[in-house]
């Protein structure tokens, strides 16, 4: 790395804090005309249970985010073919950020959870991530898991 060493960060998914009940309800949204992500969906008209017939199963595995000044995070990520979206949990986040500076803007988007609350993404990354030595580019939304998880690799990722 010329002589410049990398930071690195880890992030067990035993540090996530659960949100208070105000939180929670700070983050819901009731709009009804703007684009909504089901964070879940198992399959289409054509491939409907496609993730449970071929047997797919969640696991967890070490991802690591790059950020623009050689920093490393090391998040232990779930990687789930059903999610809808990548996404970073916002209480991991708000430990990481400043190590991913530049990477993130606001994000619009709204994302449907499994229970049909609807939240608001609170920020949209976008850098290099490594995993098992293979670099690529991608993206993440940043929003509170409720302690479901740290990072979430899902199909756009995948």
């Amino acid at each position: 790395m010329s002589g410049k060493q990398a930071a690195q960060v880890s992030v067990e998914p035993t540090e996530i804090d659960r949100p208070s009940s105000s939180q929670v309800f700070n983050d819901v949204i009731t709009h009804t005309n703007s684009s909504i992500i089901d964070l879940y969906a198992v399959g289409g008209e054509d491939n409907t249970w496609v993730s449970l017939k071929e047997k797919e199963v969640p696991f967890l595995h070490w991802l690591r985010l790059h950020g623009p000044q050689g920093e490393v995070i090391r998040v232990n990520t779930l990687f789930d073919g059903g999610a809808m979206v990548g996404a970073m949990c916002s209480s991991v986040f708000k430990k990481v950020k400043h190590c991913l500076h530049g990477q993130t803007r606001p994000s619009g988007q709204l994302l449907c959870m499994a229970n049909s609350v609807v939240i608001q993404s609170q920020a949209v990354w976008k850098g290099m991530l490594e995993l098992n030595g293979v670099h690529a580019d991608g993206e993440f939304e940043v929003f509170d898991s409720g302690r479901g998880w740290t990072f979430l690799f899902g199909k756009p990722l995948l």
